[in-house]
């Protein structure tokens, strides 16, 4: 990672860079390099964590400088590219390039300090004795052109040490040199912007003190002296409310072998002619610029912190406020302390280069319904160590919090918000949180399982009452036989199907954040048996004793229950057996009733019709006697009587008898020769018998025809319609004729026996016209035959009214997903046209059809030659 500023002064300006700590390996230390002295003298040339201290700004050979020559296999700190310097490298340690204008010649300085009363040692708080300072001009002597930061990190060195290393260029290479690098961690603020104050941040006279307190690191070399010294300073407190600089003293033990000696400081100056890949302010006349340094004019040094201060925290200026302030002050024999502060430069600075961290972006999920819900974590580092922790929301469990890639754990819903930590050089950290939001899934309710009876020729409804906890509501079929929704989005909607069987109907919730949750509802359309309750039959009284019918009904399924709709009072011989006897004690009219009860309390019925006919009754007039004529017949004249029904003269015994018409009530009865004849006068009823009930499916387009075959044991017949829809009738006069109708219902025809004494008996008959189903195969499809593998159609088939069969007509041969299901799938193993049917089949087995086309085309050979 590296962060860059540019900040403009006047119309120079100088830029910084934070940059990773990254290991130099490969960097020889040089011979005969001697610890500094804590007072000032010189101290020579030498190689600190990789980095040349030689006076030089361009490396050569291996190592690190500022700057590196064209085509060099040296590294440096920072690029130079044709005409721009101070840009710093990413990975080579902590980098700061600033540069200052010059006075006079093209106006003002804009950083210079006021007065005489500025000074190193100044307690600089808000309140205390700020630094003044304002546009102004500088003696070129004090007039600072150049700065140069690098922080090399323990990485880099072979002892693990930390070297802070800093340079400067002067205006002018007369008279004594000092110019100091002043670290302050909560920063200084300059104030005003032709004129104001630098105001030091922190705590303890604008600076802070302590063992990792604010520290100075100055240079120090006279005019012609080629080994200037160097001085380490750390801000502390003297005494109770006193602080000052305090002169720290090197403290750098020797490391257990193999490890080399241990440096403590290294300083140069420049030569004469010292090269710059970019133009400088040189030795010259006001703002002139050159490509090199005279010598003196460039002073650079390098101090080892970890010796100088053992205890030292670098993390403590590891933030964004940490601030750099250059300094140059007045030459003479005043000290650090007391001599005049000239020339400066102000710059964000921090000794620790801060990591980034990145949690990774925000997550939500549904929550798992009985297990955790886990998340991916994918944090990053851009360097140091990783390490989760929870800001808030329920409870987590990390995989491995050490880890930047790792997972968190959520046994219930809620907002949690973890945060990365990433640890540093230096101590220094960085934190990025990350939301994670685990919503609550609805709770879905279906409703209790229900059954029914289908209703015979109509659909059969449910009322679905389903209900969820959050979220919006939607109804679905898992399986079973075709159903139809009032509204799918509705919670509480109607299912209709147009068969028997078990549906499963699915309810899903789901809420805004797109989370969901089901419930399954089994509902149970139990088949009606068909109850079969016989033939009408008729009967004549039996005198004076009951008159008893066998009966012989059938249910289909479930158990039989006769019982009487109307009629003379009927006693069955037992009521729960399908064959079982009816028995009446009186003439007229039954109806009785079959009444089938399947195991899940479906019902079904059918009617019987039983006809006591009551006897007529015979009056064939007072017995009478004559005395036989000489020579002709004696005849006697008759007048009989029925009550009801047609007269028929017999004879029982006696002389031969010659009736005058035997069919007539009042005739004659004519014997050629005497004796006692016994004559019989029988009366009859005639019987209407009207046939048995019939039941067809109505033909699609054309009307339906029934065959009536009725009878009557005597007179004429005559049919009429007694309800239903309307009838067409071959001949009504007919006893075996027929009855058409042009559409669907239940009719019942009444057969009328009628004799010459207008007699009547009647006897209806039940014809059913079934409605059929409507079938609709689906739309035709094409497809190119799969390479390797089968080639499956979806089959999207509907019946209005009954359950689905699917077949083959003709083609490539299929395998059906499921032949009953009007929706299922037809895979084929090869090309071709196939045609299948659909079978729409109602429970009173009315059926229709539809037929649907499917092309497998075969794939083309490509030969590439």
């Amino acid at each position: 990672m590296s962060c860059r500023r540019r900040l403009e002064l006047g119309r120079r300006f100088f830029a910084f860079l934070c940059c990773a700590a990254v290991s130099i390996a490969g960097l020889a230390r040089p011979a005969n390099v001697r610890a500094a002295a804590e007072t000032c003298g010189p101290i020579s040339n030498g190689t600190a964590a990789g980095f040349q201290i030689d006076g030089k700004l361009l490396c050569s050979g291996s190592g690190i400088d500022w700057y590196k020559a064209p085509g060099a296999g040296c590294l440096s700190v920072l690029d130079s590219p044709p005409g721009t310097c101070s840009v710093p490298i990413a990975g080579l340690g902590n980098t700061l390039f600033a540069q200052d204008s010059v006075a006079p010649s093209v106006g003002d300085d804009p950083t210079v300090f006021q007065g005489n009363s500025n000074t190193n040692q100044d307690l600089i708080g808000s309140g205390q004795k700020p630094w003044s300072w304002n546009v102004g001009a500088t003696p070129p002597k004090d007039d600072l052109t150049e700065v140069y930061i690098n922080v090399r990190p323990a990485a880099a060195d072979p002892n693990g040490d930390v070297w802070l290393v800093v340079g400067a260029a002067y205006h002018s290479t007369s008279g004594d040199k000092h110019f100091d690098f002043e670290f302050n961690q909560k920063g200084v603020t300059k104030t005003g912007t032709t004129s104001g104050q630098i105001i030091g941040n922190g705590l303890q006279g604008g600076r802070t003190a302590g063992i990792s307190g604010d520290i100075v690191v100055s240079i120090d070399y006279q005019k012609g002296g080629g080994a200037p010294c160097v001085h380490l300073r750390q801000w502390r407190q003297i005494s109770p409310g006193v602080f000052q600089f305090v002169q720290v003293n090197a403290q750098c033990p020797s490391l257990p072998p193999p490890a080399p000696p241990r440096d403590t400081a290294f300083s140069a100056v420049s030569g004469n002619n010292t090269s710059v890949p970019c133009l400088v302010f040189a030795d010259l006349s006001g703002a002139e610029r050159a490509d090199h340094y005279g010598a003196l004019q460039f002073a650079e040094a390098a101090v080892n912190l970890s010796c100088y201060l053992p205890g030292f925290d670098l993390g403590a200026f590891c933030n964004t406020v940490s601030t750099v302030t250059v300094k140059t002050r007045s030459s003479g024999s005043s000290g650090f302390g007391e001599a005049q502060l000239k020339d400066f430069v102000i710059a964000p600075f921090a000794l620790s280069i801060p990591p980034t961290a990145n949690a990774g972006t925000d997550q939500a999920v549904c929550a798992n319904a009985n297990t955790p819900t886990a998340f991916d974590l994918s944090g990053t580092c851009s360097s140091g160590n990783c390490s989760w922790s929870q800001v808030s929301g329920p409870t987590v469990t990390f995989g491995d919090t050490s880890l930047c890639a790792t997972t968190a754990t959520f046994s219930g819903p809620g907002t949690a918000v973890l945060r990365l930590t990433c640890s540093g050089q230096g101590g220094c950290s960085a934190t990025d949180d990350v939301s994670l939001k685990i919503n609550a899934i609805p709770t879905a309710t279906a409703g209790d399982d229900q059954a029914k009876c289908a209703n015979g020729n109509t659909a059969t409804a449910f009322n679905i009452s389903g209900t969820c906890s959050s979220g919006n509501c939607s109804w679905s079929q898992v399986s079973g036989p075709s159903v139809t929704f009032g509204d799918t989005s509705h919670c509480a909607t109607t299912a209709t199907f147009s068969g028997p069987g078990t549906a499963v109907l699915r309810l899903t919730c789901t809420t805004a954040d797109n989370c969901t949750a089901t419930d399954d509802l089994n509902l149970k359309i139990n088949a009606n048996p068909t109850a079969t309750a016989g033939d009408d039959q008729t009967k004549c009284s039996n005198g004076g004793t009951p008159t008893a019918f066998d009966l012989s009904g059938t249910c289909s399924s479930g158990n039989c229950s006769w019982s009487q709709v109307s009629g003379p009072t009927v006693s069955f011989g037992d009521t729960s057996l399908c064959a079982t006897t009816a028995t009446f004690s009186g003439p007229g009219t039954a109806v009785l009733r079959l009444t089938c009860t399947t195991a899940d309390n479906c019902t079904a019925t059918d009617d019987l019709n039983l006809k006591i006919n009551a006897n007529p009754t015979a009056t064939a007039g007072d017995d009478q006697s004559k005395c036989a004529p000489a020579d002709t017949p004696t005849a006697f004249d008759l007048s009989g009587t029925c009550s009801t029904g047609n007269c028929t003269w017999s004879q029982v015994s006696g002389p031969s008898v010659s009736f005058g018409d035997t069919s007539h009530c009042a005739t004659t009865a004519t014997f050629s020769g005497p004796g006692t004849a016994v004559l019989r006068l029988t009366c009859t009823t005639p019987t209407a018998t009207a046939g048995d009930d019939q039941t067809k499916c109505s033909h699609a387009g054309t009307p339906t025809g029934f065959d009536l075959s009725g009878t009557c044991s005597s007179g004429n017949c005559g049919w009429s319609q007694v309800s239903g829809p309307t009838v067409t009738f071959g001949d009504t006069s007919l006893c075996a004729t027929t009855a058409t109708f042009s559409g669907p219902g239940t009719a019942v025809l009444r057969l009328t026996c009628k004799t010459t004494d207008n007699c009547t008996d009647t006897d209806d008959v039940n014809l059913t016209i079934e409605g059929n189903p409507t079938a609709n195969a689906g739309d035709d499809q094409t497809k190119c035959a799969n390479a390797n593998t089968p080639t499956a159609f979806d089959l999207s088939g509907t019946c209005s009214s009954g359950n689905c069969g699917w077949s083959h007509v003709s083609g490539p041969q299929v395998t059906f997903g499921d032949s009953s299901l009007c929706a299922t799938t037809a895979t084929f193993s090869g090309p071709g046209t196939a045609v299948l049917r659909l079978t729409c089949t109602t429970t009173d087995n009315c059926t229709a059809t539809d037929d649907v086309s499917l092309k497998i085309n075969a794939n083309p050979t490509a030969t590439a030659g």
